[in-house]
């Protein structure tokens, strides 16, 4: 898991925050995720000489508990997009008619649907002073004012720099290693929402808006059909009964294989071994007699 993490430091980052990181983790005796998260932010925090630590990652509510006991007082930025435009990208980033980069329809909204419960739920929960609520959408059509609204929730000052960023050398070096950080090396893309208008067909459309039409309401998203249309049997059970040929296409069985067999979640897995309870006595071997 060391040589694991190392090689994840090294492919962003130069040699010495590397080195700092893996002298951090060396330190540790007892090795544990919130160690571990430690050991690298704290590495970075050394390195870049910042008061604070902005982590953009997909998901952190899978690990928020992690988080809060590394970093008790962390505060939180909810950033949610339109669940077509999400789908419309999803399918952008497999080729074919039923491509999918996770595997399926059904299986793209229920994430979507998911991860926005649990902001939801944290807001709830934490309140506006921990959770800041965006949408993708006010983000690239008035960048300066949803920005300037977080650097406060931030304590920060907003600087018209921070608009910028793609001409960073950090920045570029991320940008050129995949189609996934590609639009960072890119000004605000202004234009980048509504898309899904002419990237998916109408029953697509529908489909979304019959499966999260309440979460788009909450959102303030305005729907394309109207609430009150009565959907059809199709329209409710398709994303079911079509995904296991989505998934098959995309030969995407388990999210793990959408992460890619790199990801940290499956190298945690591998590395896994048998949990040892506490209240259990080894097995004893059975002789057998004759």
């Amino acid at each position: 898991m060391r040589d694991f993490i190392g090689s994840k430091i090294e492919q962003f980052y130069d040699e010495p925050l590397r080195d700092k990181v893996l002298n951090n983790l060396d330190d540790i005796e007892d090795l544990c995720v919130e160690a571990i998260i430690r050991a690298i932010y704290d590495a970075l925090i050394e390195e870049f000489d910042s008061p604070l630590l902005f982590i953009k990652e997909n998901n952190v509510h899978q690990y928020l508990f992690f988080l809060l006991a590394a970093y008790p007082e962390a505060k939180f930025v909810f950033q949610v997009r339109d669940p077509r435009d999400y789908l419309a990208s999803a399918r952008a980033l497999r080729k074919g008619r039923l491509g999918n980069k996770f595997g399926s329809t059904h299986r793209a909204l229920s994430i979507w649907r998911a991860d926005q419960l649990c902001g939801l739920s944290l807001l709830a929960n934490f309140g506006p002073s921990r959770i800041f609520l965006q949408r993708y959408e006010d983000l690239i059509s008035s960048p300066e004012e949803v920005l300037s609204e977080l650097c406060g929730f931030l304590e920060l000052q907003f600087e018209s720099s921070m608009l910028e960023f793609h001409n960073e050398k950090q920045t570029r070096k991320v940008s050129s290693m995949g189609n996934q950080w590609e639009n960072l090396g890119r000004p605000v893309m202004s234009n980048n929402g509504g898309g899904y208008r002419k990237k998916l067909s109408k029953r697509l459309i529908k489909t979304v808006e019959v499966y999260l039409g309440q979460l788009l309401d909450r959102f303030n998203y305005q729907r394309e059909f109207k609430k009150d249309l009565r959907p059809s049997f199709f329209q409710i059970f398709s994303p079911q009964l079509t995904s296991p040929l989505e998934m098959l296409y995309n030969k995407r069985w388990s999210i793990q294989e959408s992460l890619g067999s790199s990801s940290p979640a499956h190298q945690f897995e591998k590395a896994a071994s048998q949990i040892s309870l506490p209240y259990s006595s080894p097995n004893k071997e059975t002789v057998q007699e004759d």
